[in-house]
């Protein structure tokens, strides 16, 4: 199982937009591995990790969402814009490091 997760813009006490992550559903879906990599970013070396999320079609999904599954948060990066082999569809997600999302 894993979480969809909707970014929620809300107002915080100062009056400054805050946001938050908050659960739109919570599905099954098949995991694939894309790829795994050691990429330098501002001088320094993180962890990425890509996987391929299968799920069953849903409407209104776009790439500002995540997705969080085992304890991680996974950036969107592409959602398969045509439903494909009986109504589902692919999403690609990055997370870097272990400690990202929780």
């Amino acid at each position: 199982r894993v979480k969809i997760l909707a970014p929620i813009r809300t107002l915080d006490a100062n009056g400054h937009y805050a946001t938050e992550m908050q659960t739109l559903a919570e599905v099954y879906a098949a995991v694939r591995a894309v790829r795994a990599a050691d990429v330098l970013e501002y001088g320094a070396v993180r962890a990425e990790e890509t996987l391929q999320f299968i799920l069953n079609w849903r409407t209104g999904l776009n790439t500002d969402m995540a997705i969080e599954w085992r304890g991680r948060r996974y950036a969107i990066e592409s959602i398969d814009p045509t439903p494909f082999a009986g109504m589902y569809m692919r999403i690609r997600a990055v997370s870097y490091d272990e400690g990202v999302g929780g």
